[in-house]
């Protein structure tokens, strides 16, 4: 390119440089507020190099009066340490992967600057940061967990009114060609999403307590630990019992004498009634549970899933997450605080992140 040929570090090149980095800067700007809405362009130093040097100057002026001013406003309102020459780095990669960039929230902070409190609202510090024409969105299992729960549980309530309504009929009605198929496709959408919504509870569950026991890693010296602690957070030299880490990572993560009590509220549902459905789910099977963990029939644990089994695991699973939080001390995110309830009892979705 004639660009590599000129490349001089004085004078017209340098203003040429400065110029492609105020244009990048302000495009990745544009880019993170979701204000783009055609394919990136190449802004590149080639585009000027050819320029007369007075119009190179001119242009540069300016750039520096209506851009630099935004430019640094954006970086304060939204970033500690993200300056002009970082936000223009952020063109690059970008421009690579065609206008769409992922990277871990850690990273990002690293290379780039950290996004100030409120910019990622409850995003965790083990969240992926996603760019793209969509604007500035974080990733992490906890927000998509717990719109799995809504959206089946939503689902549930939908169909739940449709079959309440059609039991209300006479049974020539339901028994109606078209009516018996709406019926059967209801019941068949409601028990999916039982099921569905159910497994979601324990997903969420499991990956909150291991987002935040890696978290805490992240920030604390793992190594003035016992190694059994140390395992009860990372599972690095065997798996851990879901059970176990929820009891005990909180009070290790909280430096509590006491955490979560097995025969306490929200734990003992949690395990007593909501466990034994769930593992019927996973582990379906015509054979009973073994004695010790209830002798319970697993068939008909999996064909008597009813609306009322899901409620009961929506609401603890929402608790056990808030008690973990106080436990830990509020230091770590909770997805719980930004859920919203509405009047019919359906839930509002999570929403993605949002910049300044």
């Amino acid at each position: 390119m004639q660009a590599e040929k000129i490349k001089m570090k004085k004078g017209r090149y340098i203003e040429v440089e400065e110029i492609v980095k105020y244009k990048r800067a302000a495009f990745v700007g544009r880019m993170l507020l979701g204000e783009i809405n055609n394919e990136m362009e190449r802004i590149d130093v080639d585009e000027f190099i050819d320029k007369p040097r007075k119009e190179i100057k001119t242009e540069l002026e300016g750039i520096k009066k209506k851009l630099q001013g935004e430019i640094n406003k954006f970086c304060r309102q939204n970033f500690e340490g993200l300056k002009q020459l970082k936000l223009s780095n952020l063109y690059e990669p970008l421009f690579e992967n065609s206008g769409i960039y992922k990277i871990p929230l850690t990273e990002f902070i690293e290379k780039y600057g950290k996004p100030k409190k409120g910019v990622l609202k409850n995003a965790p510090l083990h969240s992926t940061i996603h760019i793209s024409n969509w604007g500035l969105q974080s990733d992490y299992p906890e927000r998509h967990l717990v719109n799995d729960i809504i959206v089946s549980f939503n689902t549930i309530i939908k169909v739940e009114n449709k079959l309440k309504k059609a039991k209300e009929s006479n049974w020539e009605e339901i028994k109606d060609d078209e009516q018996k198929k709406d019926i059967k496709n209801w019941l068949m959408t409601s028990k999916a999403n039982k099921r569905f919504c159910l497994l979601s509870c324990f997903n969420l569950v499991e990956s909150y307590i291991n987002g935040i026991s890696w978290n805490f890693s992240k920030e604390f010296d793992l190594s003035i630990l016992t190694s059994k602690k140390q395992n009860i957070l990372t599972e690095g030299e065997r798996p851990v019992n879901i059970i176990d880490k929820l009891i005990k990572a909180p009070k290790i993560i909280g430096n509590k004498e006491h955490g979560l009590l097995q025969t306490q509220e929200p734990l003992k549902t949690f395990i007593e009634i909501i466990k034994p459905y769930r593992d019927s789910i996973v582990h379906a099977s015509p054979f009973s549970a073994p004695i010790k963990f209830g002798g319970y029939n697993k068939l008909d644990k999996l064909y008597s899933l009813e609306f009322d089994i899901v409620l009961l695991a929506v609401e603890k699973t929402f608790e056990l997450i808030e008690e973990i939080h106080k436990i830990t001390n509020e230091k770590y995110s909770i997805p719980t605080k930004v859920i919203e309830k509405n009047d019919d009892g359906s839930y509002t979705l999570m929403e993605e992140i949002e910049v300044n």
